[in-house]
């Protein structure tokens, strides 16, 4: 694995996963890709709006660079040496999200999940949701609370229509 892609919307259930997706790309030697997806409206005349996109991006940059360093030093990891920040604005985050992902050439996203109940969108959020839909790579969804262990076997399901392809 060489490029993992990681969006946040700066939630706490997004803060679980992201620690999991540096130690991930630490236990891999994976470049991490940690992305945001704005959606700000085209609600402004064209001139304003472009700047307007354009200084939140400066903003969403610093903040994910802030995310970072904060959250490895609460949790006393080291900052991925081989990471990324990106933001990108449009009205689909989640296609925005695999936009990222092709342009990375990512194997795997990893995006937090707050698993209350059974239900698919509940469980996993409308955004998380959309990604395991739409999605031609694999979606690691990582729960509240869940702590990273070494991942040492995986385990791989097909439907063997194409194995050859597929592996």
């Amino acid at each position: 694995m060489k490029t993992i892609l990681f969006p946040t919307d700066f939630s706490v259930h997004a803060d679980n996963a992201l620690q999991y997706a540096i130690k991930l790309s630490e236990q891999t030697k994976s470049q991490l890709v940690v992305f945001y997806a704005s959606d700000i409206p085209e609600t402004f005349p064209k001139k304003n709006y472009r700047k307007i996109v354009q200084q939140d991006g400066i903003y969403k940059q610093t903040m994910l660079e802030s995310l970072i360093a904060e959250l490895c030093k609460k949790h006393k990891l080291q900052v991925p040496e081989n990471i990324i920040y990106d933001v990108k604005n449009g009205n689909s985050v989640v296609e925005n999200i695999l936009w990222a992902a092709k342009k990375y050439k990512a194997e795997i996203i990893i995006v937090g999940t707050h698993g209350t109940t059974g239900l698919q969108k509940v469980l996993f959020g409308s955004i998380t949701s959309g990604l395991i839909l739409k999605s031609k790579i694999p979606i690691l969804a990582i729960p509240q609370g869940f702590d990273y262990s070494e991942i040492k076997k995986i385990i791989y399901a097909s439907d063997m229509k194409d194995f050859k392809k597929e592996l």
